[in-house]
């Protein structure tokens, strides 16, 4: 085989494997749960309201435990947070920057904990559905159904 042919397979190659290695790291879509809730045994607890605006636009405004979702592209997301502690207090703003770690896709973000210097393995969770299905009522015999009312019965003669 021919050396400058084989430099240009092997040059292709490396260019094909460093676009798919990029468009990893780039083009990785994350959704990310932000909640305004307390966390049990600690003295972590929601805010009174927490404005969220993504690039330039309100999301949403978190009374305490509630949650809301942002979807993005990349390894992180800045946000800025309308943050409200009481009733009585003034909204103060500030603008935050998470990195996503790559494993995960689903995360939750406890902003009272994070606001509060929690450690990350406090305010970050992967997010868990709980919708949980409880195998022990769960039928397995299909019900059968005549909907033509024909029955198996004898004929009488």
């Amino acid at each position: 085989m021919n050396k400058r042919r084989l430099f240009f397979i092997a040059g292709t190659l490396l260019a094909v494997v460093a676009i798919c290695v990029l468009c990893f790291i780039i083009g990785r879509g994350h959704t990310l749960y932000l909640d305004n809730k307390s966390i049990e045994n600690t003295s972590y607890s929601s805010y009174n309201a927490i404005d969220l605006v993504y690039k330039g636009e309100k999301v949403t405004t978190l009374a305490a435990r509630e949650r809301s979702s942002i979807s993005f592209t990349g390894q992180s997301v800045t946000i800025t947070l309308g943050i409200k502690k009481s009733k009585s207090s003034s909204v103060e703003e500030k603008t935050v920057t998470f990195k996503v770690p790559y494993n995960m896709d689903g995360i939750v973000i406890n902003l009272p904990a994070y606001l509060d210097g929690a450690d990350e393995s406090v305010y970050m969770s992967e997010f868990v559905s709980m919708a949980i299905v409880d195998e022990t009522n769960v039928d397995d015999e299909v019900p059968v159904t005549d909907e033509f009312a024909i029955e198996g019965a004898e004929e009488e003669q």
